[in-house]
């Protein structure tokens, strides 16, 4: 079993309603834009139906039916159960606001931030990275893929120098340097 297939026998015959699976399966591949809505399916037919089944069951029928993976309804329906629309009032996506509910209780103190502070980030909202290094309060510090790039460039400036480098690999470091 690989954790999508729906149990056989033991929970008599789950049928979906039609009219949210049809929904899921229009905007199934589609990025982030309906990330909300699909969670918002999931938790309606959670909800409508957790007294009969459990959640994770009717989580995996929902994956075969309509080809999302599990992991990816489970986090859509938590993220949207955490912030249900009435509380989406912030021009965040669903990234953004799941990175701010890493703060728990305090999420929207990091909303209302990542909003208030646009203006250092070329008028855009602050990214997920930066709202996560908030949090974790390490923001004032150089992130971490921005410390592993410049320890690489440092490392491939050196090496190009090198006489014994064969010229392929100094090809190859010549490129990332001219990254």
């Amino acid at each position: 079993m690989l954790g999508n297939e729906p149990m056989q026998g033991k929970y008599p015959e789950l049928k979906l309603p039609d009219e949210p699976i049809n929904e899921l399966i229009q905007i199934a591949h589609t990025d982030t834009e309906n990330a909300f809505r699909k969670g918002d399916l999931c938790i309606m037919m959670i909800d409508g139906l957790k007294n009969i089944f459990p959640k994770h069951f009717i989580r995996s029928k929902i994956s075969v039916e309509t080809g999302i993976a599990t992991e990816t309804l489970r986090s859509r329906e938590w993220v949207s159960r955490s912030i249900p629309p009435t509380r989406r009032i912030y021009e965040l996506s669903f990234h953004q606001y799941r990175a701010c509910l890493a703060a728990g209780d305090k999420w929207e103190i990091y909303a209302k931030r990542a909003i208030d502070e646009m203006d250092n980030y070329n008028g855009r909202i602050a990214p997920v990275a930066v709202i996560r290094a908030w949090i974790s309060g390490t923001k004032d510090e150089v992130p971490s893929w921005k410390k592993k790039w410049e320890a690489l460039t440092e490392k491939a400036e050196s090496l190009i120098n090198d006489p014994e480098l064969p010229a392929k690999n100094k090809y190859v470091l010549g490129l990332l340097l001219d990254c």
